[in-house]
């Protein structure tokens, strides 16, 4: 019988160098900021567009209940369906926080810096629950329905935690 020799390494075969781990590392650090970034994007879309189709909604439904009795429901708190809206609206939408927080609300005959207007939808902050101040979030949004510009418009930020969506 043959006595067996021991296995030799051959140079240079050993592992991974501290350089090549490195290199891993750093493109794996470079491939999850883009991934962050863009799922930042994707949830910033999301929500703006959910928002942007709540207020085309909701303003549609205002706008029927002022062909039909003539004049908007009267002012409530955030939340609060205004009486006599109920069949203009999906109640479940208008009674949850915003996907941008705050509840929606509404106010008639209403002035606002100097202005006057018949009706506006709010995302206001109401009992905890506050709008976001992502200025990200809410130019997106503001581009989607109105000028992009968060100071005019049909859309603008009244103050910190409460935006306005002109209807009439």
């Amino acid at each position: 019988m043959a006595a067996s020799r021991p296995l030799r390494k051959l140079p240079g075969a050993g592992g991974f160098t501290l350089v090549e781990i490195m290199v891993v590392v750093v493109i794996a650090g470079i491939l999850a900021v883009i991934a962050i970034q863009e799922v930042r994007r994707i949830e910033i879309n999301s929500r703006s567009s959910r928002v942007a189709n709540d207020l085309r909604i909701f303003a549609g439904g205002f706008a029927a209940y002022a062909q039909q009795f003539g004049t908007y429901p009267p002012t409530t708190l955030g939340g609060v369906i205004p009486a006599g809206m109920a069949p203009f609206l999906k109640t479940s939408n208008w009674t949850l926080p915003s996907a941008i927080g705050g509840y929606f609300a509404w106010e008639s005959n209403v002035t606002i810096a100097g202005k006057h207007y018949n009706g506006c939808i709010l995302i206001e902050t109401y009992n905890g629950n506050s709008v976001t101040t992502d200025k990200d979030q809410l130019t997106d949004l503001d581009k989607r329905i109105d000028d992009g510009n968060l100071s005019k418009g049909s859309f603008f930020k009244q103050n910190a935690n409460h935006m306005v969506y002109v209807v009439d």
